[in-house]
């Protein structure tokens, strides 16, 4: 008898002890549950979180590509607005010296044409003054005085810048003949007829 009391305490011992090795597992089990559902949580937010990365890391790129292309087309837009400036300014340098050169040249034309002016109106004024000394016979021809005539000399612009006035013409077209003095008889005297001499 009292063997089957020691052996029924020992199996109820037993069975309290596998009871709270049941209850442990169940609780670690449990525990361990917790911590997978736990870890699989902290996965899932870790998958998001690299996909949402990944996302702006793209966009990001995208964004980064985009401004190089747009920073690329600004620096050749500066560029060919900086060549553009340095052909205006060379163009403007260009007409600059063209019209100091056009300015110069016009200058000089203006002194020559003042110089050919006064020339030409000195020649004026001393072919006036040689005409005007000469006398003239009927018919507008000058009158040749006794002697060697008097040489004007004119320097070679001056010759050139006289002109000479054509020669009268007559009612044909032809030129004028100088008109002949006629020879005026004594009073009294009658014309010789020289055909009538040896008869």
């Amino acid at each position: 008898m009292k063997a089957a009391r020691q052996a029924i305490r020992s199996q109820a011992a037993a069975r309290d002890y596998a009871e709270r090795q049941l209850a442990h597992a169940q609780a670690t089990a449990q525990d361990l549950n917790q911590k997978l559902r736990q870890a699989r949580h902290d996965k899932d937010a870790a998958t998001e979180f690299a996909r949402s990365a990944i996302a702006a890391r793209t966009a990001a790129e995208r964004t980064l590509a985009a401004a190089e292309a747009a920073l690329a087309a600004e620096k050749a837009a500066r560029e060919r607005e900086e060549r553009a400036l340095r052909e205006a300014h060379a163009t403007i340098r260009h007409l600059r010296d063209g019209l100091d050169a056009a300015g110069q040249d016009i200058q000089k034309l203006k002194a020559e044409l003042a110089l050919k002016n006064e020339t030409l109106q000195r020649a004026g004024e001393r072919a006036a003054a040689a005409l005007s000394i000469s006398p003239l016979l009927p018919g507008g021809i000058p009158k040749r005085g006794r002697g060697r005539p008097r040489k004007v000399t004119l320097p070679l612009p001056e010759i050139a810048a006289v002109k000479i006035a054509p020669a009268p013409k007559n009612v044909n077209g032809q030129p004028a003949k100088a008109p002949v003095a006629k020879k005026e008889h004594a009073a009294g005297q009658a014309p010789v007829q020289w055909w009538l001499k040896g008869r």
